[in-house]
């Protein structure tokens, strides 16, 4: 497409550059660097949906993590994407814990949230993040067929719960399936920003690329999204655990 790529190291600075595309929303010398140059960047993620492959696929979006990133309205040319399932009318409430150190949250504390929640909703399940779990889960797929309502902060399961026919509740603007009010629309939106790896070169980077004058302007606006350091990590965990702990008592009466 007439643009030349150069690959660096995330502690290297970038040079003479007009984007940055890095994978995963973690801080880094050359993010922080674009950044402060009002370089547009993009990064890119995990899907969505787990019927397609982690190693084949990503997401992706411009100035900032999915569901705070900016994607320029798609065409109405269909994508590859999963099929909306009917809406549950029975089923468990579940609520669905992240990392509490996860960037996602956006400096939330995690904790506090999951003790809001787990009062909030007295009977409902409680799934950890399989990073926060020191068994074996149950497979998602299996929680989500017996889920009627979803409870997430900015999990990418919020996603998942609302094709899966959920009533899907994230907590964060953040969040992709936040305040969805046309699954159709909201689903072929989502699928523009997935892309097989061996698409990028024939769709993919076309697609992006065409918005990437307005990725320039919301970066000299300041409308992007800065990464924030996994400080107090400790403390964060003992909150996690904490909300947990009262939580067992509780059940166990």
């Amino acid at each position: 497409m007439g643009h030349t790529i150069k690959v660096r190291g995330r502690n290297e600075g970038i040079h003479d550059a007009h984007l940055c595309i890095q994978t995963g929303f973690s801080n880094s010398v050359a993010l922080e660097d674009a950044i402060n140059k009002r370089i547009p960047f993009i990064i890119m993620e995990a899907p969505h949906w787990r019927s397609l492959s982690l190693d084949e696929w990503v997401s992706w979006g411009y100035n900032g993590l999915a569901g705070g990133a900016f994607r320029h309205k798609p065409p109405d040319t269909p994508r590859p994407k999963p099929v909306l399932q009917p809406w549950k009318t029975e089923g468990s409430v579940v609520i669905f814990g992240q990392k509490p150190t996860d960037h996602s949250l956006r400096g939330a504390d995690h904790g506090a949230w999951l003790s809001e929640k787990l009062n909030q909703y007295p009977d409902a399940e409680f799934r950890p993040h399989p990073l926060m779990s020191p068994t074996p889960l149950e497979p998602i797929e299996a929680v989500l067929d017996r889920c009627k309502m979803a409870i997430t902060y900015t999990s990418t399961t919020g996603a998942e719960a609302l094709i899966a026919g959920c009533e899907s509740k994230p907590e964060h603007p953040g969040s992709t399936a936040h305040d969805v009010q046309d699954r159709e629309s909201w689903l072929h939106d989502l699928s523009w920003g997935h892309f097989a790896l061996d698409e990028f070169g024939r769709i993919g980077a076309k697609h992006i690329i065409g918005g990437y004058d307005e990725a320039v302007a919301r970066m000299e606006y300041c409308m992007y999204e800065r990464p924030r350091a996994r400080v107090n990590a400790q403390e964060t965990d003992r909150s996690y655990y904490a909300a947990l702990e009262a939580w067992g008592h509780r059940t166990r009466g």
